[in-house]
């Protein structure tokens, strides 16, 4: 074993260059973050061009740039995504953008100015995700705009990012949508016709409950970041009260009866709503000014806001089995501006306190949305819901046939895994064991090919970052089922690394992990055995077992980056390759193509460098593999022979004989060995004595 020399040295030297470089290299998403249309006044030119005379102003709350030519006619409005929707893209934050449509609904540009997605932080060149922007300048807001395929209305996606892809494009047509409902390009969808069944049938709080006459809706306490309350932070049970069946059911037939008159004669629809916990749906504003700022309702384009005039309270609840409630309203909506057999979103707008630091804090704001369709047993219409699939399950359709090769690979593999005893016996013979070597290796191949180059999907740091996020800041695990690959590997890691260790992913599926395995064989292929050995940079187990240590230090700082701020942890996790490598196949600046090149290099010469040393994600699942069920099996002579520790290429074997479980690769190497009649002590032990026994 070679001493640690200038190399390592050098290498150390090239990562803090590196380090350095992509830091002062990648500023597009550096900067603060609440940023408004005023912010912005540098980039109203990329947003609307041919602009060259600008004016601020504000329509119905929200701020608008009116964009003149140099002859002073005009050209469309300006205005910022954030200001109208909150859709979150990968990283958890959403994609700032400024947008400009014209008095036709034409969207004349978009200009993207702020986002944390990883991928495009030091990945994706900021100029794709402009060329997929504009593909959408010159398009009709009222239009389907598809992602994929030819047409007029379709639109490429970017490659090797389909989240942003998806969340690009809702926020800029949302965006648009709402801007123009506000602006009045588009009218609100209510001139569906229909007729309202006036039959009544008695039921109980359940029944309307179960048949979603009435939807309920929690808020946990953890997402509004309060700790030690008891039970939910909100609970909101709501429904449309002016359908006969819910309204008679909710408040008796003599009541019912008054009010829905008074609404049938000023052509009202009502809401009610109901609410128990630590906070009030109603909201301060309403006390001050008549209006209800925790919460509106939204259909189709239009936003419907509630004020004193449309609100009465609810002291109580006739039907059987209500449950108990601190407030709750009747609240009258304008048959113009709303339909109620059409679905409808209800967003609720809580404060939340939110702790930087050990003593300040900061108020913000945490919205949530819920939606409600009302039972098509309750009215007579030619109109009938069809359910748009989320993008989750959109997803989940289109990478179907890699789903299945994924799961069938991943059975072969967990099937391998649960007869390797009776595959690894000692009647195993030479010609068996090189039988093994070419299943693992034909193994790798077939995850390599998928993962790596087929469909890109190699598990990173940053996914843990998104896991994080989804489950302790957004509240939105349904962002994790975006990229259904990522999704199942990670389900499939979790459940083994408990059985079997890290070794079932890092030993057998990582594609990185895969490219250095095969480096490192062709190297002792090609090579006589000793050059092999004269060109390796193999460190002594002193220095090697504290070495190892680098990959947990590494995962510990780039997790408290990423819980500070997305966008280091981010920047911070280019300590991986994978995306150089994978996704965008070299297309980089140079440093990163360095840094990935020197990374399979060192493989040739120290069997999977980046895996023993460095992977911040092998050092989570090495983490996770402490509470391994199944080891691997060892004899007392271990604890002096060396067979099986010179033969472990990942040198999990430490000078004792025992296994660290948190570095274990499972490549079958020792078991191998400790069924080898003619090679383990152990047995050759128990062959003596067998002969010895025989003679006497």
């Amino acid at each position: 074993m070679r001493k640690p020399n200038k190399v390592i040295h050098i290498f150390l030297f090239f990562i803090i260059s590196f380090v350095i470089s992509f830091i002062l290299n990648s500023s597009f998403a550096f900067g603060k973050t609440d940023i408004t249309l005023k912010d912005s006044s540098k980039y109203y030119g990329y947003a609307l061009k041919g602009a060259a005379a600008f004016k601020y102003g504000n329509i119905k709350g929200t701020p608008v740039i009116y964009g003149y030519d140099k002859k002073g006619k005009f050209l469309g409005y300006i205005f910022l995504s954030t200001d109208l929707v909150n859709i979150k893209s990968y990283s958890g934050k959403p994609l700032i953008s400024l947008i400009s449509i014209n008095k036709k609904g034409i969207i004349k540009g978009v200009r993207v100015i702020h986002i944390d997605d990883p991928i495009f932080l030091i990945g994706i060149p900021v100029s794709k995700l402009y060329s997929f922007t504009d593909q959408y300048i010159g398009k009709n807001i009222r239009s389907h705009i598809y992602i994929g395929g030819k047409g007029r209305n379709h639109v490429s996606a970017i490659a090797s990012a389909s989240v942003t892809t998806v969340a690009m494009d809702q926020t800029i047509l949302m965006a648009a949508r709402r801007f123009a409902a506000k602006v009045g390009i588009i009218k609100p969808i209510t001139n569906v016709k229909y007729e309202l069944k006036t039959y009544y049938k008695p039921k109980n709080w359940g029944e309307l409950r179960r048949d979603g006459s009435i939807k309920k809706f929690v808020i946990s306490c953890s997402q509004m970041g309060v700790k030690n309350c008891s039970g939910p932070y909100e609970t909101l049970y709501y429904g449309i009260l002016s359908v006969p069946n819910i309204g008679k059911n909710l408040l008796g037939n003599y009541q019912y009866g008054y009010l829905s008159k008074r609404w049938q004669r000023r052509h009202q629809a009502a809401l009610f709503v109901i609410a128990n916990g630590v906070s009030s749906f109603l909201g301060s504003g309403f006390v001050r000014g008549g209006v209800f700022e925790r919460f509106h309702l939204e259909q189709g384009y239009s936003s419907i806001i509630f004020r004193d005039a449309d609100f009465n309270y609810i002291s109580y609840l006739k039907i059987k089995g209500a449950p108990y409630f601190k407030e709750g309203g009747i609240f009258t909506i304008p048959l113009s501006k709303f339909n109620p057999i059409l679905p409808f979103h209800i967003v609720f707008t809580f404060h939340k306190h939110v702790s930087h630091g050990s003593m300040l804090k900061k108020e913000s704001f945490q919205t949530f949305y819920s939606s409600y369709r009302l039972p098509e047993k309750y009215y007579i219409s030619s109109y009938h819901y069809e359910k748009k699939l989320k993008p989750y399950e959109l997803a989940w359709i289109n990478d179907s046939y890699y789903i299945a090769a994924l799961g069938l690979f991943l059975i072969i593999l967990t099937v391998i895994f649960l007869v390797k005893d009776r595959i690894i016996t000692k009647k195993t013979s030479t010609n068996g064991r090189k039988k093994i070597k070419w299943l693992y290796y034909s193994v790798l191949f077939l995850f390599l090919a998928l993962l790596g180059f087929v469909k890109p999907s190699q598990p990173s740091i940053t996914h843990l970052y998104t896991i994080y996020d989804s489950l302790f800041v957004s509240y939105n695990p349904t962002l994790f089922l975006l990229d259904p690959l990522i999704f199942i590997l990670f389900v499939f890691i979790f459940i083994t690394s408990i059985i079997w260790g890290r070794g079932m992913f890092c030993g057998w599926i990582c594609p990185f992990g895969t490219i250095q395995e095969y480096i490192y064989r062709i190297k002792k292929r090609i090579l006589p055995e000793k050059l092999a050995k004269k060109i390796s940079l193999e460190f002594n187990n002193k220095f090697h077992f504290k070495l190892v240590y680098l990959k947990y230090v590494i995962f510990i700082i780039l997790m408290a980056a990423a819980i500070i701020s997305i966008a280091w942890g981010e920047r911070l996790a280019e300590v991986e390759p994978f995306k150089t490598v994978f996704y965008l196949h070299f297309e980089r600046q140079w440093y990163f193509v360095s840094y990935a090149v020197i990374l399979i290099g060192l493989s040739a010469l120290s069997y999977r460098f980046f895996c023993k040393y460095m992977c911040p994600l092998g050092a989570s699942f090495g983490l996770l593999s402490k509470l391994k069920i199944f080891s691997i099996k060892r004899y007392e002579e271990c604890k002096s022979c060396k067979i099986c520790a010179r033969s472990c290429n990942i040198r999990a074997i430490d000078d004792k004989g025992k296994i660290n479980r948190s570095e274990c690769f499972y490549c079958l190497e020792c078991q191998i060995n400790y069924n080898d009649e003619k090679l383990c002590p152990h047995l050759l032990k128990l062959k003596r004595g067998n002969i010895v026994e025989n003679i006497k």
